[in-house]
């Protein structure tokens, strides 16, 4: 058994005061070393090229995104809806996005120092970490790059790196609950609670995870290493409640809004299944085990490297070799707080395996079925989020680990062998770490399937800008919908054209936006044309109950990645540029070519052979005017009100058949079946029954 005394300085090594020079040397060099490897590659990867990361409209416009998202009402998408989480992007990324536009620094270069300090972040923290918790050899440097180099990142770096904020946290929470439970003042609570405000506001799961970490802290603190007594401790935490949870109440209340009066957003999204489906012990202890990282969409995997991982031997060796060092650090090693970090490692991978099998889950995983089975709970499904706990539990055991072999080398080995070895064991650690995350140095963190050009399509901006001058009293409907924004020369995720125009915007797209009777009319709008089936009449119609003006046909899209309608095929159903459905000529934008799919999807299906020669060139955007639209702000005569039995698809083949009232309101008969005061005034006032096949009960 290898020990380590009080200080943490492996018995055999020299005084405190005799270390302290070259302690500070080494943290200097790995300071130094973590900037380098956090900084440099990403800078270097695809210069000019946006990942599309977490919400584009903070690269497009950070003003404009910053001016709404105070704002839990936002009316400028969908028919109005309720925001989700993006209150939390006043602060830390609005600001920095902001700044970095404001100084004139290109948004790519913004991007990359943001994703750099993330990494630097989560490195710098273990170091420091662990230094303040006595250790004193080059053990904290090796930990310093387990943790900032984990695969945990993958899943999140460049897509949603917001994510990442509480992962690069956690050491640095921790070291403050250990100055918080040692100084007994006020400083470390204040500072721990404005990191948690840094890191919180966009999930709150993630937060949640995150703070159990240094929460369990506190019982070690009083009940294994005696550094503080329960009283002192019940102090501290309640300092750090006073300070941090006020400075939570901003994003809290925006959560708190939007479960009350928005959209049941979580049901809407991944499931308990899908999350338990791939969250197996050894994929999290490599750090792994979201189901995101695992998935796929008509062209490629939604995380690039993910075949890497999961198909390359060399890769699955490597993945394995520093869990497995820093588990033998937990067996071979005394430590003062090897009970904590383990306890980190077994409550990390307990909650990150959750409910795995799902069908027949352990005891444990039955009990956080049950928890995610209730409404509170559930925001907690996608339990891998607490894989920061595991990894960092592994990186502080591994460097306790080093710190005490070092030692025993010198005891062992003469002095030359012993400083080779010494300096080997080290390094050959830290170089596992960064062979670990391929990516970082191929260029892989910004992935060729998930970015952008800095420059955006003339014709895009020139589309802007024609609908900005257009009546910007009404919306703008866009067609067709897209699961994510993926367009012919680049993919942005969220869709283009409401970071773009100031006018009110209606589009489908796989996150459901606005009141459930618009989400669900849009749907109905939009699903025909994806099946190829759509009838054009239907939408000027739809296009005047929603006070849209114009209609932007979107040509350029990847359509083969989600499977979308060809864009010859709709140009050609609307009518081109003569169209005879109720929509006025439209104006183009951008040379007409033809939208060739991706030779990875080739799409050579019913529609491509009824085409005959194929696909012919469209322009890549067009606009239809709509005439006769009602204004968005209007009053209407409550006599001989249409009544419409059944939902969004009854609307849409009413709107075919020219049954739409153009002057009077529509209901649905369900919404005046709700409200017997609305059900009176509308029976009395003479309504038109329009009875539809959509009246009906569905599985």
């Amino acid at each position: 058994m290898l020990t380590e005394n009080s200080t943490g300085t492996a018995s055999g090594s020299p005084s405190n005061s005799e270390a302290i020079s070259p302690t500070r040397r080494i943290d200097r060099l790995t300071y130094a070393a973590l900037a380098f490897v956090a900084y440099i590659p990403i800078l270097l990867t695809s210069p000019g090229q946006v990942s599309a990361d977490t919400k584009a409209y903070l690269l497009l416009d950070p003003s404009k995104l910053l001016s709404r998202a105070p704002y839990m009402w936002d009316a400028h998408i969908n028919a109005g809806t309720v925001t989700h989480q993006n209150i939390g992007y006043l602060f830390p990324l609005g600001p920095w996005y902001w700044v970095f536009k404001t100084m004139g620094v290109p948004i790519w270069i913004a991007e990359r120092l943001w994703f750099g300090t993330l990494l630097f972040l989560a490195g710098a923290g273990t170091l420091w970490l662990l230094r303040k918790l006595g250790l004193r050899g080059p053990g904290p440097a090796v930990a310093a790059f387990i943790y900032m180099l984990s695969p945990y990142a993958l899943a999140y770096m460049g897509r949603t790196s917001v994510i990442l904020t509480p992962w690069c946290a956690l050491p640095w929470l921790i070291g403050l609950m250990i100055s918080a439970l040692r100084e007994r003042t006020w400083r470390a609570s204040v500072l721990f609670a404005l990191i948690v405000t840094v890191m919180a506001g966009t999930n709150a799961s993630s937060v949640i995870f995150v703070l159990l970490g240094p929460l369990l802290l506190a019982p070690f603190a009083v009940w294994i290493t005696k550094e503080a007594s329960l009283k002192e401790a019940f102090k501290a935490l309640l300092r750090i409640a006073v300070a941090t949870g006020p400075a939570q109440l901003w994003w809290l209340s925006g959560l708190y809004t939007q479960g009350k009066f928005g959209l049941p957003i979580l049901q809407l999204t991944e499931t308990v299944e899908t999350v338990a489906q791939t969250s197996t012990a050894p994929e999290v202890l490599r750090g792994l085990g979201y189901w995101y990282f695992y998935g796929k969409d008509g062209l490629a995997g939604w995380t690039e490297s993910g075949g890497l991982y999961t198909t390359s031997l060399v890769m699955l060796a490597l993945t394995f070799t520093l869990p497995l060092f820093g588990l033998l650090g937990a067996v071979l090693t005394r430590w003062k707080y090897r009970a904590y970090f383990v306890s980190l490692i077994v409550v990390g991978l307990v909650f990150a395996i959750g409910t795995y099998p799902y069908r027949d889950p352990s005891p444990i995983g039955a009990l956080i079925k049950f928890t995610t089975s209730l409404e509170v709970g559930f925001a907690l499904r996608n339990s891998p989020r607490i894989v920061p706990l595991l990894v960092i539990g592994i990186a502080g055991l591994a460097a306790a680990f080093v710190d005490a072999l070092i030692p025993a080398l010198q005891r062992r080995f003469s002095a030359p062998v012993a400083r080779r070895l010494s300096l080997a064991l080290p390094l050959g650690l830290i170089c596992i770490s960064i062979l670990n995350l391929p990516p970082l140095w191929t260029g892989g963190l910004v992935q060729s399937d998930l970015k952008f050009p800095s420059t955006l399509p003339e014709y895009w901006t020139d589309a802007a800008e024609w609908l900005d001058t257009q009546d910007g009293g009404l919306r703008v409907l866009e067609l067709p919908g897209a699961d994510f924004g993926a367009y012919r020369w680049g993919e942005t995720q969220d869709p283009l054209t409401p970071g773009l125009i100031d006018r009110p915007w209606i589009g489908r797209e796989i996150t459901a936006y606005g009141s459930p009777a618009s989400v669900d009319l849009l749907r109905a709008l939009d699903r025909p044309f994806q099946e190829g089936v759509g009838e054009p009449q239907a939408i000027a119609g739809v296009a005047r109950l929603y006070s849209a003006s114009d209609v932007l046909l979107r040509l350029d899209s990847q359509y083969e990645r989600y499977r979308g309608p060809v864009p010859s095929t709709l140009w050609n159903q609307l009518g081109g540029t003569t169209p005879s459905n109720g929509l006025g000529s439209p104006t183009t934008f951008g040379t007409p070519r033809v939208n060739v799919p991706d030779q990875r999807q080739p799409m050579i299906d019913e529609q491509h052979l009824a085409a005959g020669n194929g696909p012919t060139a469209t322009p890549p955007l067009a606009i239809y005017p709509v005439d006769n639209v009602r204004p968005l702000l209007r009053s209407e005569t409550t006599q001989q009100p249409t009544v419409l039995f059944g939902d969004g698809d009854g609307i849409v083949e009413a709107a075919v058949w020219n049954q739409l009232p153009t002057e009077r309101p529509l209901f649905y008969a369900a919404t005046a079946n709700a409200s017997p005061t609305l059900f009176e005034g509308i029976r009395v006032a003479k309504p038109n029954l329009v009875i539809t096949d959509t009246n009906r009960k569905r599985a």
